[in-house]
């Protein structure tokens, strides 16, 4: 009788041990889904491209079409070289007002290059506007890959320069003659850029030239 009492218990005592086991296995698992579920994906960044195929457009989450690095590349460099009133105010307020879309180390590339020209003269009084050789169409050729997430971008781009006269008569500025009218060939360096989404919802940001600016022809 005793016997059969203590095996009993034992059973008994595996039976509780089981469900102490599966109790225990039932938290770590609740657990892990808390924190899954805390440290999951609240924002899937999905860029269109301009053109969509009639068969429809499969886009996985995240992915950045060419067509949108493009946009970007040609968007803020275009802004970066307009200056309205007077260069030696304006290309420094360009390059802080659109640092959110720069790498730290291009920023500073470009402040160097302000200031290495800016010690010369040849900002003071200038308005700078600047267009695309070929408008602002894309070309497929003009986007490559460097990595998964790089790509060199091409942009051809006319960029030209006049000075800005203050007078009495017409109103406080007008523009003379262009002293400079050259088109240069720029190859940038987009990269994928998650620093500040709410600043840069693009999540690209121009990290500097692959190979220096190519002048391919003077008009002025």
């Amino acid at each position: 009788m005793k016997a059969r009492y203590l095996d009993a218990l034992d059973d008994l005592r595996w039976v509780v041990k089981c469900l102490v086991g599966c109790l225990a296995g039932s938290v770590v698992i609740m657990l892990g889904l808390i924190i899954g579920w805390h440290t999951a994906t609240t924002h899937i960044r999905v860029m269109v491209p301009p053109t969509i195929p009639s068969s429809g457009l499969n886009l996985p989450a995240n992915a950045i079409p060419k067509s949108s690095v493009y946009a970007f590349a040609y968007t803020m460099w275009q802004q970066l070289n307009t200056w309205p009133s007077d260069g030696k105010s304006d290309a420094a307020k360009r390059i802080e007002q659109l640092s959110p879309f720069l790498t730290p180390r291009f920023k500073n590339q470009l402040i160097d290059h302000f200031k290495a020209a800016q010690s010369t003269g040849e900002l003071q009084g200038r308005v700078r506007s600047a267009e695309g050789v070929n408008g602002t169409a894309f070309n497929v050729h003009s986007v490559e890959p460097l990595s998964n997430n790089s790509w060199a971008v091409t942009l051809p781009f006319r960029i030209t320069e006049r000075l800005n006269e203050s007078t009495e008569d017409k109103g406080p500025t007008k523009t003379s003659m262009p002293v400079k009218d050259v088109a240069i060939t720029y190859v940038i360096r987009v990269v994928r850029y998650d620093a500040n989404a709410s600043k840069n919802p693009w999540g690209l940001a121009l990290d500097g030239y692959v190979v220096p600016p190519k002048r391919e022809k003077t008009y002025v």
